[in-house]
């Protein structure tokens, strides 16, 4: 499992930086890309070749984020 610490700017995965608030939609709430607020609780989404895959639903933004960044490193 990943070590997530939401108050730093950066989130680092082995291969991959995701920055937060950086190049994202402004009506982003979570401040990280492909994670969004449904309910109470955090949905992970990825899109590739213009397909969008919903990784799943979350209880926490950390268990959103590490679903995200492992979707990104081919891992799911």
């Amino acid at each position: 499992s990943m070590i997530i610490d939401l108050k730093d700017e950066v989130v680092a995965g082995p291969d991959e930086i995701i920055r937060k608030k950086e190049g994202l939609h402004k009506a982003n709430k979570t401040g990280f890309r492909g994670v969004s607020i449904r309910g109470n609780k955090f949905r992970a989404d990825i899109s590739e070749d213009g397909v969008q895959y919903n990784l799943g639903s979350f209880d926490t933004i950390q268990e959103a984020v590490e679903a995200r960044i492992k979707a990104e490193m081919g891992l799911i």
